[in-house]
């Protein structure tokens, strides 16, 4: 069984930050599921636009090259068994401009990108088995790249996205129905997210988000930021947003002024990051590549998720797993973790007192018991490969409508 996907994300994020999203995971190990023959990953297209405002590369530098083209590149990434990249550029400048996101659904309808596609998937001898859309805005290659089944993955609730305009969220709503009578599957990352597609025709799984296994046997050396502070670290790990409930964090910063407050992430909204470099107790290291995030998870003493109520998108927070792997408990402000306790390592406040009551009481024990505690609150499908397995074995179970 072939596939063909679209992510939200791209290959060259792989690249520059690691494979540390959702689609990025399940792309990656899909290719090495058994029963899966190539899972041609298509970059979204690159436009002129992007390369002189943002400076974005539009193809990938990783893995063997298979063809390159003025416009295509397909480059196989050994590093991921049978996956391969398509990357693609269109010499566009004011559509991407004026329509942002929506141009992505509009780019994928035209000639020269459904070439290169057919091109790749002819080069790699692909069969037409499974089409796994994970971007609701490329609605359009239900229509243009041809497939037995269409599976639909949905990340976060797009339509709740706090970053999308009002016209990009009112654009998902439509293809949100477009993808309830159309698809085959659909795979959604939380029992909230699913209902999405209540009373419509598509059948729904809930695959909730995972680690690596392997993290389970890091025991990565302290980061060289960390020696020199004085005391117990408690730290968030992600992108600095208006997601970030950084009132909350700064009001816990006051009430433990004796604890560090780490944070690891991208700044999307200056204006965040602005309100918190004043704290003395708060150190904002800013972006670190995938690869490294382990060794600052793994030796914090308790780690935190501070999502504002109503910006969660129904989603699964990554961080929950990726945390309890390395042996780390959690302090979070409400979330949906499905019914879960995770051997009580993870712990949900809404009230600063309450939350710092929580977080005293975790640093107060034990760290080596804490460790084996957390990491044992794992179960076997809350990992990667097994979500794979689970979302191969739903595909395999299908039959053409």
């Amino acid at each position: 069984m072939d596939i063909t996907l679209v992510g939200y994300r791209d290959w060259i994020h792989a690249e520059t930050a690691g494979v540390n999203v959702r689609d990025l995971h399940i792309a990656a190990h899909l290719a090495n599921q058994p029963g899966i023959g190539k899972v041609l990953f298509i970059n979204r297209p690159v436009s002129l636009a992007e390369l002189i405002v943002r400076r974005k590369r539009w193809r990938t530098v990783s893995g063997e090259v298979l063809y390159s083209k003025y416009n295509c590149q397909l480059s196989h990434m050994k590093e991921y068994g049978n996956l391969y990249v398509l990357s693609q550029f269109v010499p566009d400048i004011v559509s991407p401009l004026v329509n942002k996101r929506l141009w992505w659904n509009s780019v994928f309808r035209r000639k020269s990108v459904v070439d290169n596609i057919k091109l790749a998937k002819k080069q790699l001898a692909m069969d037409d088995d499974v089409l796994y859309l994970f971007s609701p805005l490329a609605i359009s290659t239900i229509d243009t790249i041809p497939h037995k089944f269409f599976v639909h993955d949905v990340i976060d609730n797009f339509a709740k996205h706090n970053r999308f305009r009002h016209r990009e969220r009112e654009f998902v709503l439509q293809a949100y129905k477009l993808i309830g009578a159309k698809a085959n599957l659909v795979t959604c990352v939380s029992d909230k997210a699913s209902e999405i597609f209540k009373d419509m025709p598509a059948k729904t799984i809930v695959v909730r988000n995972g680690v690596d296994k392997a993290w389970l046997e890091m025991e990565p050396k302290k980061p060289a930021e960390f020696k020199d502070m004085e005391g117990k670290i408690v730290g968030f790990g992600g992108y600095i947003t208006d997601k970030l409930d950084t009132e909350f964090l700064l009001e816990l910063a006051d009430f433990l002024p004796q604890i560090n407050f780490v944070i690891i992430g991208d700044a999307y909204d200056k204006e965040v990051l602005k309100s918190l470099r004043d704290k003395s107790n708060i150190h904002l290291i800013g972006f670190r590549q995938f690869k490294k995030i382990p060794s600052y998870y793994y030796n914090f003493d308790v780690a935190l998720i501070l999502y504002k109520q109503g910006k969660g998108h129904d989603g699964d927070p990554l961080k929950v797993y990726e945390y309890l792997s390395l042996g780390t408990p959690v302090v979070s402000l409400p979330l949906d973790m499905g019914g879960r306790e995770f051997n009580g390592m993870v712990k949900v406040e809404s009230d600063v007192r309450a939350f710092s009551d929580e977080l005293l009481k975790f640093l107060n024990k034990d760290r080596d018991e804490l460790r084996v505690t957390c990491r044992s609150a794992l179960l076997e499908n809350d990992f990667w490969h097994e979500k794979a397995r689970m979302i191969v074995k739903s595909i395999q179970g299908l039959s053409v409508k």
